[in-house]
């Protein structure tokens, strides 16, 4: 039962990025430091006495570090590091990327095959009726696309001529009234 509430009583924490820190066998600075912690070790945090925590580290080693030298944010060189290594698998990720459309790109920018080719393809099909549909039905849809096209454009030509004489006649009126003092005449 005490062993599945030791993992809540202790948290993760990381040495500061300021300075190397000194893990004492006790809660007292007086001693040598068994160890010298460089800056972004993670540990574990045990307990605390006074100014000081009793700590883990990765390797199961415990000792003693002084308070203010534990963080719990992740300090700037370990932060670095992590998004160096994201950095690095996202450049590979798009260079991936980057392949797979110039291949693509290649596929399209390819010239279509030869109208013979299509013809040797249409006289291998032994169902007319559908060789004919086949054939048809590319023709018919690029004749309606082009008509609606054409037609909307002769629509937006006539609007805009209608808009140019209207407008025309309003620039002129205006001249007009401006030169004669704001009488027609």
């Amino acid at each position: 039962m005490v062993l599945l509430c030791l993992p809540l009583l202790a948290h993760s924490a990381h040495i500061t990025d300021k300075l190397l820190a000194g893990m004492y066998a006790k809660p007292s600075d007086q001693e040598q430091p068994v160890g010298l912690l460089p800056s972004g070790t993670p540990v574990e945090v045990l307990a605390q006495k006074g100014e000081f925590l009793n700590i883990k580290l990765v390797d199961e080693s415990t000792g003693w570090v002084e308070k203010r030298l534990i963080t719990e944010t992740i300090p700037a060189n370990v932060r670095l590091l992590e998004l160096q290594s994201k950095y690095r698998q996202l450049q590979g990720r798009l260079e991936v990327a980057e392949q797979r459309l110039n291949k693509q790109q290649k596929l399209v920018v390819e010239e279509p095959p030869a109208a013979s080719a299509l013809l040797k393809g249409v006289e291998l099909s032994t169902d007319r009726s559908k060789v004919g549909y086949e054939l048809l039905a590319p023709t018919e849809r690029s004749k309606s696309k082009q008509g609606l096209g054409f037609i909307t454009l002769l629509g937006i030509t006539v609007i805009s001529l209608i808009a140019g004489v209207f407008l025309g006649v309003y620039i002129q009126d205006r001249r007009q009234l401006k030169k004669h003092g704001g009488f027609r005449i």
